[in-house]
């Protein structure tokens, strides 16, 4: 690989990485979803940033805590 390559592929990033990024410009702390693919993703990726995630197995549990934080 060249280094103009290698250089292009480190600024490469993916939808999950960006969603992180616009809900921590946002201050978004804490997000509620239901566990499963690809929000498993979404979720890992907000931890490494320090966004808490709370998961929850039915979609309205998660809307509800949602509404009642807000």
């Amino acid at each position: 690989m060249t280094p103009e390559q290698t250089q292009s592929n480190a600024n490469l990033t993916d939808g999950m990485r960006l969603m992180v990024q616009a809900l921590k410009r946002n201050h978004i702390d804490t997000i509620y979803g239901v566990v499963g693919i690809p929000v498993t993703d979404l979720a890992r990726h907000a931890q490494e940033e320090g966004i808490r995630y709370i998961g929850f197995r039915h979609e309205q549990s998660a809307g509800n805590a949602a509404a009642i934080s807000g």
